[in-house]
This record gives C-alpha cells, sequence and structure tokens, in this order.
C-alpha cells in the first residue's frame, strides 16, 4: 500500500533507481541537469496524514560522480487518475 511503501526497502530501491533520476532531470528546479548523477538516495521520509490521505515530505539526496552531493526537498502524495481533476488546483 501507499502508506507502507517507504517501510520496503526494495520499493524504496526501486524509486531511487528507475523514478527519481527521470523525473528530477525533467523538473526545472532541479539544479544538476548538467551534472553526472552517480546516486539518487531518499535520505529522510516524514509522513502526513491529512483527512485520512498519506503524505510524505521527502528530503532527496543526489551525489554526483566530482561533486559534492545536494539535498532536495519533496513533497510526495498518491492520487487515482480517476480523481487527478478533483485535486488540480488553477
Amino acid at each position: 500500500s501507499w502508506d507502507k511503501l517507504f517501510d520496503n526497502y526494495n520499493e524504496v530501491r526501486f524509486i531511487e533507481r528507475k523514478i527519481l533520476s527521470p523525473f528530477l532531470k525533467k523538473c526545472r528546479w532541479f539544479g544538476g541537469k548538467a551534472k553526472i548523477i552517480s546516486k539518487i538516495g531518499i535520505h529522510k521520509v516524514i509522513p502526513l496524514k491529512i483527512d485520512g490521505d498519506a503524505h510524505f515530505l521527502t528530503i532527496i539526496e543526489v551525489h554526483y560522480v566530482q561533486r559534492l552531493p545536494e539535498l532536495y526537498f519533496l513533497p510526495l502524495t498518491f492520487v487515482l487518475a480517476d480523481h487527478i481533476l478533483e485535486r488540480v488546483e488553477y
């Protein structure tokens, strides 16, 4: 379940290796686009429940080949595709 996602070592490693790198490279605010990433790790996860929904405040640590690592704050939540338009704020 989404609530237990960060309790599972294999799931966390999958997110770090397969999801975060492509995601970060597409974000305007990510400062490491031109740098070679050696590793991305989820440094800290703070679970947050609001109205029964699970949200996570995460600190992502990005390690580079020849640079010092950087930390990024990334809030995460899960929304079913059927309900995505209900959650969008214009």
